[in-house]
């Protein structure tokens, strides 16, 4: 008696070619999503931070070669955590309770993101409303890829899935290139243009991003200064032992030397030597000072932030 070798069956073949069709449309989808935020990135803020020099060149030609396949991998990764649970639940609650596919699958996508989102907010810092929204618009694109390509021949369907995803994904990033260097010759993105603060727009309290730091500069040109970091006569960039001032100094403004620098502000005490300049960033609404110690390409970036004046009617009772 012969026995005939089953196949997978029919919902072990949607279950690939969900995997299959969000995992490329997922990485076309990041890659765009890359190209878009590095347009948009030329109107931030860089804080005198370089491109890691030779050593990030030679990165960056790794990685356009490496690039298809880590892409590949992450949508792989992405698919198999995200779209395919969704799936599944939503399968799970049509035959269950009916209702349109697409609704129930919206509503896993967001389930699930709920709970990434919570992880993401815990492990890495982030707030968690945009975190959910991020992990939740990440997974339409590929549910949306995966639900065309199920309706189609799984047989026949497979081994085009790549294939002709790609073809639309070129065109999305090919489209996302011209959008945003269109933006950027018409000015609707302009490269940033640090503040230009007077000296008494600068007199205040400018309190440290991270790390308790504090500078009070009075309109007179005192300044008083607590925990606030700078390279101590031993430091070296492979130290990452900042030392640290509190004491009372005098501050004043120095103008950007030539264009393309910026205006900082010098900042003299006498018990700490090599205290650093504090280059003006930020905007006019929301100013920084910032200093990069160690390696000017992968240095310790510390920003004070400006305290805003509590207008009178804004003051408690």
């Amino acid at each position: 008696m012969q026995v005939q070798r089953r196949g997978p069956g029919p919902q072990a073949d949607s279950q690939d070619t969900t995997v299959q069709a969000a995992a490329a449309a997922f990485a076309w989808q990041a890659a765009a999503t890359g190209l878009a935020m590095m347009i948009l990135s030329v109107g931030d803020d860089s804080h005198g931070v370089g491109y890691g020099g030779g050593l990030a060149a030679f990165g960056l030609l790794c990685m356009c070669g490496i690039g298809p396949l880590v892409l590949a991998m992450a949508g792989w990764a992405h698919a198999g955590a995200y779209t395919l649970p969704a799936t599944l639940a939503a399968h799970a609650a049509v035959r269950r309770w009916a209702g349109p596919e697409w609704v129930w699958t919206a509503g896993s996508l967001a389930a699930l993101a709920s709970v990434y989102a919570a992880g993401a907010a815990l492990l890495f810092d982030v707030s968690y409303a945009p975190a959910w929204l991020w992990i939740a618009a990440s997974g339409v694109l590929p549910a949306l890829n995966a639900a065309y390509w199920r309706r189609r021949s799984a047989s026949s369907a497979k081994p085009k899935i790549w294939r002709r995803t790609s073809v639309a994904g070129a065109g999305l990033a090919g489209a996302t290139l011209v959008l945003g260097v269109t933006a950027l010759l018409t000015g609707v993105i302009t490269e940033y243009e640090p503040p230009n603060l007077t000296e008494r727009q600068l007199a205040g309290v400018w309190q440290g991003r991270d790390d308790g730091a504090a500078v009070r500069l009075h309109p007179d040109g005192r300044a008083v200064l607590d925990s606030v970091p700078y390279e101590g006569e031993n430091y070296r960039f492979t130290d990452d032992a900042l030392s640290r001032c509190t004491g009372t100094g005098t501050w004043h403004r120095v103008d950007a030397p030539s264009a393309g620098e910026r205006a900082v502000v010098r900042i003299d005490v006498g018990s700490c030597a090599l205290l650093p300049d504090w280059t003006i960033g930020g905007t006019e609404d929301d100013p920084e000072l910032f200093a990069l110690f160690g390696d000017p390409d992968s240095g310790d970036l510390h920003i004070l932030d400006k305290e805003q004046a509590v207008r009178p009617s804004e003051a408690p009772a």
